[in-house]
């Protein structure tokens, strides 16, 4: 363990922090802390994207296998997104947009894994 360590850390305390975003922007209806909250999520889903890559594992590929866990936790929490945005905030821009970055990123992640 070394480098891919820093990776999954970062992945930790973004994590984190976009839980901390989430629920206080839900709680006080703040727009602009829910959209800090995704830009959080992002990270922390990049950094354990990297932290597997380093490992030498595409994330990509254990989502779609029957890694039940994993992929589990990726469709709970983009749900959970969805529900957030349609409900508290109806703004169905907030995750389409998000999405739409998830898929810009998996399609550079996929397509260039060894870039770098």
């Amino acid at each position: 363990m070394g480098v891919e360590l820093a990776g999954f850390t970062y992945s930790i305390l973004a994590g984190f922090m976009s839980c901390i975003l989430m629920v206080y922007s839900i709680d006080k209806k703040r727009k602009d802390m829910y959209l800090a909250s995704l830009a959080f999520t992002i990270a922390s889903w990049a950094g354990l994207e990297w932290g597997f890559w380093m490992l030498g594992y595409d994330m990509f590929k254990l989502v779609y296998m029957p890694v039940v866990p994993l992929a589990m936790f990726f469709a709970i929490w983009t749900g959970f997104i969805i529900y957030t945005s349609e409900k508290v905030f109806k703004k169905r821009e907030y995750w389409m947009g998000f999405l739409a970055i998830l898929i810009i990123i998996s399609v550079i992640a996929s397509f260039c894994m060894d870039c770098l």
